[in-house]
């Protein structure tokens, strides 16, 4: 399953031909896309709980990799 999956739902079509959609197949797609990150965020030992707290400032910066908002990298 690939992200372009869900993509394609939507690609060349008008507003209308997208709410006229049927539904159930992209929720289907999103439903894969969700499976599959959440399966990997497992796989990368917490990542995401630890991306959470980053995000909140709860991580020291001498932990964080510089990427992002300068003002916080040069702290």
């Amino acid at each position: 399953m690939e992200l372009g999956e869900v993509l394609e739902h939507f690609q060349c079509k008008t507003d209308e031909e997208i709410r006229k959609a049927e539904k159930e197949p992209i929720a289907d797609e999103i439903a894969d896309v969700v499976i599959y990150f959440t399966l990997l965020a497992h796989e990368l030992d917490g990542a995401v709980e630890r991306k959470l707290r980053k995000g909140r400032g709860e991580v020291s910066h001498e932990h964080c990799s510089g990427r992002g908002n300068s003002k916080r990298a040069g702290r």
